[in-house]
């Protein structure tokens, strides 16, 4: 299969949350790419031969909330199926968490709700990526659920905040709970929607003005987003070199 065959399938739940930086990153390797937006009435969303890597996005809404967001079902199943026919998968924050869930892992709320620009650091867990993400590295969470460690899977990054923030399992499944994709025009649409969020505080919750005084360290993480992708997308190739 060559670049221009790779087919990238994103499942995007809300409009304010799109792939970023990972559509830059698709686009410059020439892949093609699709959006599915479950947001639309009904959603239409793909079979697994229909793509080749399969991206879930982030979003306001529950991993848990099934009755609120009916097609969060549908959802489930598609990434079932894109795990039994051996795709590679991505998920952002919630897509983490309906990665982790699928694979059998309880999604659950968190302590504390993590919302703004803290640092996390890698975890070794012997995989090829490791290396990837800088430790300490600051990055964009926005989040109040976490996940707990999918069987089988390896743990790649921690916070002080929450334990598991990103995860590998068998070598095709990613799940980040943060964001390395945005842009900072990007925090701004994130923090200008989900302001209400903000104002319920907490000790790990920043102010909006804080967040966007610190958008500009976005543009810091296209780098690293590009190494994880690079590397995570062709560990099934460099295995067959």
């Amino acid at each position: 299969m060559t670049d221009n065959e790779i087919r990238v399938q994103v499942l995007q739940h809300v409009a304010f949350e799109a792939p970023f930086n990972i559509e830059v990153w698709a686009k410059e390797k020439g892949y093609t790419l699709s959006k599915t937006y479950l947001f639309d009435e009904p959603p239409r969303l793909p079979k697994p031969d229909a793509f080749d890597y399969l991206v879930i996005m982030g979003g306001p809404m529950g991993a848990n909330e099934d009755k609120k967001f009916p097609w969060l079902t549908a959802e489930k199943k598609l990434i079932e199926s894109a795990i039994a026919a051996k795709k590679k998968i991505l998920g952002v924050c919630l897509g983490s968490q309906l990665i982790a869930q699928v694979l059998g892992a309880n999604v659950t709320a968190h302590k504390y709700k993590e919302i703004g620009w803290f640092p996390i650091e890698s975890v070794n867990g012997g995989t090829p990526l490791n290396g990837t993400i800088p430790s300490p590295l600051l990055v964009l969470h926005w989040h109040s659920d976490t996940f707990d460690l999918p069987q089988g899977a390896k743990l790649l990054a921690r916070s002080s905040v929450c334990e598991n923030q990103a995860f590998i399992w068998s070598e095709r499944v990613l799940g980040l709970q943060f964001h390395l994709e945005v842009q900072p025009e990007n925090v701004r649409d994130i923090v200008a929607h989900c302001r209400k969020e903000l104002t319920e505080g907490g000790p790990f919750v920043q102010r909006a003005e804080s967040i966007l005084a610190e958008s500009g360290k976005a543009l810091s993480l296209r780098p690293v987003l590009n190494k994880v992708l690079d590397s995570f997308f062709t560990l099934e190739q460099s295995k067959k070199a």
